[in-house]
């Protein structure tokens, strides 16, 4: 899903528009505002966990001037440092969690297995009970119930089982990219990244950069201060900057770039790729800034 994602309500003071693209790039110092965006797209697609003040508070996500609900994504939300262990947990905020919650939701395995409680244990128990007026049922079940019946183990080729603190970043987010990836599912897909240059050498932060740019996710945005990605995801309309609280985009660089190109004599991808290396430069969106206010004077041309 692309277009205008609109966030109103929550902690913002003002709206917040973000040009949503299959990979949305956000870059810049304020981590604060990336931090509560994040927040508030994996609480309000969570509803359970969402606070009722906020949900009376007309806080809600628009994109393309459509109200979304609460189910309209699953999302996902991968942290600078991630641990292995937790994430292949089947709780609510794991992916694991998540993943299987959504893959099992595609059979009527609950009814199944209560059918197979009552039948093999229950009907044994309630026997015995019964010239006591007693009887045990079983209440209502979902997932997470029978989730906390299981534990993970991983092995490898040989048979070996892998402990999990032994694997490195890169591998870790490498193989939770991956493991969503594969998700096949009714509802749309969004993925929050924060940091992954955290815990990364050099050439592991390009190699991530470019498995993130291959994923057929829905939605992946990614919150970076690492200036590679810049030789990965090269749509400039992906690019936003953090700004005294608020997330500036390129919506309007389409009209700008002819100008430039008339005033410097210089190909539209130089344009591009000398805007996008600044990003990285100029602290607190002061690019975005100067780019807006040289549209303002030259609105007037078009």
């Amino acid at each position: 899903m692309e277009g205008e994602l609109l966030i109103k309500g929550y902690k913002f003071d003002n709206d917040i528009r973000i040009n949503l693209q299959s990979k949305t790039v956000i870059v810049g110092d304020n981590s604060f505002i990336v931090y509560e965006v994040f927040n508030m797209l994996e609480k309000y697609f969570n509803k359970k966990d969402f606070s009722e003040y906020y949900l009376n508070n007309n806080t809600t996500v628009i994109i393309n001037e459509l109200k979304l609900s609460g189910n309209e994504f699953i999302v996902f939300r991968m942290k600078p440092l991630c641990d292995l262990n937790e994430e292949l947990k089947l709780t609510k905020k794991s992916f694991a969690g998540k993943y299987f919650n959504e893959e099992f939701s595609k059979f009527n395995y609950i009814e199944d297995l209560k059918k197979s409680l009552n039948s093999n244990i229950l009907g044994n128990l309630n026997n015995n009970l019964k010239k006591y007026n007693i009887e045990y049922d079983i209440d209502e079940l979902d997932f997470f119930d029978i989730a906390k019946l299981i534990s993970p183990n991983v092995y490898n080729s040989d048979g070996d089982e892998i402990l999990f603190n032994e694997q490195n970043q890169f591998f870790i987010k490498c193989f939770l990219l991956n493991f969503i990836n594969q998700l096949k599912t009714e509802k749309k897909i969004m993925l929050l990244i924060e940091l992954p240059e955290y815990g990364l050498n050099k050439s592991e932060i390009t190699e991530l950069f470019k498995v993130i740019n291959e994923l057929s996710i829905d939605n992946v945005i990614v919150y970076t201060n690492d200036k590679s990605i810049i030789d990965i995801i090269k749509n400039i309309f992906s690019y936003h900057s953090t700004y005294k609280n608020q997330l500036c985009g390129f919506d309007d660089y389409d009209l700008l770039e002819e100008e430039f190109m008339l005033k410097n004599n210089i190909s539209r991808s130089s344009i591009e790729k000398m805007v996008l290396e600044n990003l990285f430069k100029v602290p607190e969106g002061e690019l975005i800034k100067e780019i807006k206010q040289f549209f303002d004077k030259s609105v007037d041309k078009y």
